[in-house]
């Protein structure tokens, strides 16, 4: 009579030979494999790991001076617009200038140049006028991030884009704290300064007042080395376009803007649109 247990395992001279007695804790294979399953051959080699997790993207690939050239790529590719950038932020600073000499006709500080010798009017002053050209400035970094997401410049949709309430409290918040430490001898305004400088670039995003300048402050701590090369080199073609009979500051202005919407991109791992070929 036909069952239907398997055949018996090759090698198994009687199948009974290998049963261990009862309480042994052994198995009846005599070290074999059990029916059915599959070994590798001797010597073959373990499967290899998995391959690590990439990297996060960082600001590796950065440097001041392509982040310049990108500027003055980009610039070239939107000349218009970059010229038109250019001219209000050169209207607007002068008009609030005067204003501001309006309001407050020789005010500034008696002597030493501390807290206590400034005249209240002219901090009070240049602190608003401080606040509402960083709304204007708000604008620039809106629309020079279009550029670098890969968008063409448009000033004019950039001012569309910006929470003005919220770039003017930024302004304010940005210009108290650089008037205090200009007060304080000049040293600690210059660096609220430089590192406050992104918070512009936060705010266009979406950032509040408050998380702007504490995000710029961490962005630009993170990458203090090549935040500070590109603050230098773009003082130095800000001079360069001044000494170009001033003409040049047309063109100084928005290609440092860009480049340091390159370098906003960049010090967060995010991509950026590359110059189009020529």
């Amino acid at each position: 009579m036909t069952t239907n247990e398997p055949p018996p395992y090759p090698g198994d001279s009687n199948s009974g030979d290998n049963v261990p007695p009862a309480g042994s804790g052994e198995s009846g294979t005599s070290g074999l494999p059990s029916y059915g399953s599959v070994t590798p051959p001797e010597g073959a080699a373990p499967p290899p790991p998995p391959p690590p997790p990439s990297a996060p993207g960082g600001s590796e690939d950065f440097s001041a001076p392509a982040a310049i050239g990108w500027g003055w790529g980009k610039f070239k590719e939107n000349v218009g617009q970059g010229l038109l950038m250019a001219l209000i932020l050169v209207v607007v600073s002068i008009a609030l200038g005067g204003l501001s000499t309006i309001i407050t006709p020789g005010g500034g500080m008696a002597g030493g140049g501390t807290l206590v010798d400034l005249d209240a009017g002219s901090f009070i002053t240049s602190v608003i006028v401080s606040s509402l050209s960083f709304i204007v400035t708000v604008a620039i970094s809106r629309a020079t991030l279009d550029v670098a997401d890969g968008g063409r410049l448009n000033i004019g949709e950039a001012f569309g884009k910006v929470d003005l309430t919220n770039a003017l409290l930024a302004g304010l918040l940005v210009g108290l704290l650089t008037q205090i430490g200009l007060v304080l001898f000049y040293l600690p305004g210059i660096i609220v300064t430089f590192f406050a400088y992104f918070t512009s670039y936060f705010v266009a995003e979406g950032s509040n007042a408050v998380e702007g300048i504490q995000k710029s402050f961490s962005l630009v701590a993170a990458n203090i080395g090549d935040a500070l090369l590109l603050a230098i080199l773009s003082i130095l073609v800000a001079i360069a376009g001044v000494l170009a009979l001033c003409v040049g500051i047309f063109v100084a202005i928005p290609v440092t803007f860009l480049a340091a919407g390159f370098a906003f991109r960049k010090f967060q791992g995010q991509p950026v649109q590359p110059v189009a070929a020529t």
